[in-house]
């Protein structure tokens, strides 16, 4: 095992250790905390790696997912003020037993999920199983603590975090094939 991969290893230990502390103790500022895993991870980028075309990509990438998932949830708020019975799973868990308002109905897809797991579809194209691993264990802790708060339902979370993986890596892909971003 190298020096720096030494050094690697006791960072992951030391923020998934934070992490899970930070969970148990306010798991509502988890969720709030790690819904920017995608900017940590593109700061560390960019110190560490030194590699501003990676966090460019990350930016395309982050700008997208966001997009689409702002743009759903808005689509869901204008359905729900024409007609709230087709809008019913983006209604938050915490409207179920009163009278909704339109802002009641902006829960699906879960924007903290989503953007939680740009950072994992970024890693998928990047970076080795251990980093992997690492940011999918912080991107993973940020459902729940949506969900045991009342802000979205299972459903929410999941398609928050399927609509990211699946937006960034086609990104980040797509990216690829422009000769700027190629051996990046």
């Amino acid at each position: 095992m190298t020096y720096n991969t030494k050094l690697e290893t006791i960072f992951m230990l030391i923020v998934l250790i934070s992490a899970s502390l930070l969970f148990v103790y306010n798991i509502e500022l988890y969720g709030d905390i790690f819904q920017f895993l995608a900017l940590y991870l593109g700061i560390i980028v960019l110190f560490y790696e030194r590699n501003i075309k990676r966090v460019i990509m990350l930016a395309v990438a982050a700008c997208c997912v966001l997009g689409v998932v702002y743009m759903v949830k808005m689509g869901f708020v204008w359905l729900a003020s024409h007609h709230s019975e087709y809008a019913q799973i983006s209604l938050r868990p915490y409207a179920f037993n009163k009278e909704n308002a339109l802002e009641d109905y902006n829960g699906f897809p879960s924007g903290h999920t989503a953007a939680a797991f740009i950072a994992v579809g970024f890693a998928l194209h990047f970076y080795n199983k251990k980093w992997v691993l690492f940011l999918t264990m912080l991107a993973l802790l940020v459902p729940p603590s949506r969900v045991l708060t009342m802000w979205h339902t299972i459903i929410q979370v999941i398609a928050g975090g399927i609509c990211s993986l699946v937006i960034t890596y086609s990104v980040i892909y797509v990216l690829q094939k422009f000769s700027f971003f190629r051996n990046t």
